[in-house]
């Protein structure tokens, strides 16, 4: 009896040790998958990708209104650790949570991007938009493309 008990205690033990590596790795990688949302400014929704995927879509219409100030409920699907002043928030019209908090590069000129497509303006031209990159104005994870 007591072989067996110690041989089922020492892989129990290694049970766990993996386990917990296992856990770790999760974690990490659950962490690095934050940081690759993405913002779309389409013709007619605000989508947040997930490499290439849109995993939240909001539409114009269902936008009321675009601030800085987060709330204490919402949405989060920054893409950055320390969103700082990075934060931009969309209040929704309808919807369980109504705020929904993104963190682009450049909260200010997504913003003033985002209200003049609600708006049925237009987007930036491509050539805009590599021009604002260069400078370093546009973040990469901020699309300003027209589909």
């Amino acid at each position: 009896m007591n072989l067996i008990d110690s041989v089922l205690k020492r892989d129990a033990s290694h049970l766990y040790a993996w386990l917990l590596i296992g856990l770790v790795l999760l974690t990490m990688g659950l962490i690095w998958v934050t940081t690759r949302f993405r913002y779309h400014i389409g013709e007619k929704q605000l989508e947040v990708r997930l490499f290439g995927i849109c995993v939240r879509r909001v539409a114009f219409g269902n936008i009321e209104r675009v601030s800085k100030r987060p709330p204490t409920i919402s949405e989060n699907w920054g893409n950055t650790f320390r969103p700082g002043m990075r934060q931009l928030v969309i209040h929704r019209r309808r919807g369980l949570l109504k705020e929904l908090v993104i963190t682009p590069r450049n909260r200010y000129l997504f913003k003033a991007q985002l209200e003049q497509a609600m708006r049925g303006g237009g987007m930036v031209t491509g050539l805009m938009a590599v021009g604002a990159e260069e400078e370093g104005v546009i973040g990469e994870g901020d699309e300003l493309v027209k589909d």
